[in-house]
Parts: C-alpha cells; sequence; structure tokens
C-alpha cells in the first residue's frame, strides 16, 4: 500500500483543523486541546512539516524562569520565523528577579485582586 492512499489519522486531522481554527498554537496547547501528549503532537507536527504539508513557525515563545524557546505553529505556507538567539543566564536571572520583585511589590501593596489575577496567571 502506498503511502499517499494511507488515510489521514485522526490527530494530524485534528491538529490541522485546530491550527485552521484556532489559531498559532505550540505542541503543549495543541496536545491538551487534542487530549493526547505533548511528545505525540511534536511527532506528528514534524513528520508533516517534512512531507510538505503547510505548517509553519510562527513565533517562538519562552517558558516561564529557565528554558528553551517552544515554537508557535500556524497553519500557513509562509516562511518560517527564525529561531531567536538562546537567552543568556543573566537574561533568565534579570526576568526571574523582575517577576519576583513584582510579585513582592503586589504583596506589600495588599492589592488582593491584583495578587489573585498574578497568582492565577502564574499558576501559583
Amino acid at each position: 500500500m502506498r503511502a499517499s492512499s494511507v488515510p489521514p489519522s485522526p490527530i494530524k486531522m485534528s491538529i490541522t483543523r485546530s491550527l485552521v481554527n484556532i489559531g498559532p498554537m505550540d505542541c503543549g496547547e495543541l496536545a491538551r486541546l487534542i487530549g493526547t501528549t505533548r511528545a505525540v503532537v511534536a511527532q506528528y507536527v514534524r513528520h508533516m512539516r517534512a512531507s510538505g504539508e503547510a505548517i509553519r513557525v510562527s513565533g517562538w515563545a519562552y517558558p516561564e524562569g529557565v528554558g528553551r524557546a517552544a515554537p508557535i505553529y500556524e497553519a500557513s505556507d509562509k516562511p518560517d520565523v527564525p529561531k531567536p538567539p538562546r537567552q543568556s543566564v543573566a537574561e533568565q536571572k534579570r526576568k526571574r528577579y523582575a517577576k519576583n520583585r513584582a510579585i513582592v511589590r503586589l504583596q506589600q501593596s495588599g492589592k488582593k485582586s491584583a495578587l489573585y489575577r498574578l497568582n492565577n496567571i502564574l499558576g501559583l
């Protein structure tokens, strides 16, 4: 049986449908939406991009704290956005320090609603 005659898998169709209907997402968001693991979605996206399907890297997102930039995918045939340079340890520490300072300032100000929103955003 030739590869072109194999029907597309439900995961592959879900990835394509999600990127077209909802918009740009990273593999973790796609996995939560589809109901599978990030590794499975990453494998499918890698395979789909290698086979020439119209999925491109539309941007890069840094995780909170320390970590590598995650690609944000979208359904498009435009060229990929280049990967940003790796953040230095000093830059990672500067961002973490600024985030922690903002949390301490909110705690000291007594603004419970703002602190509550920040805790929800950061998952604390």
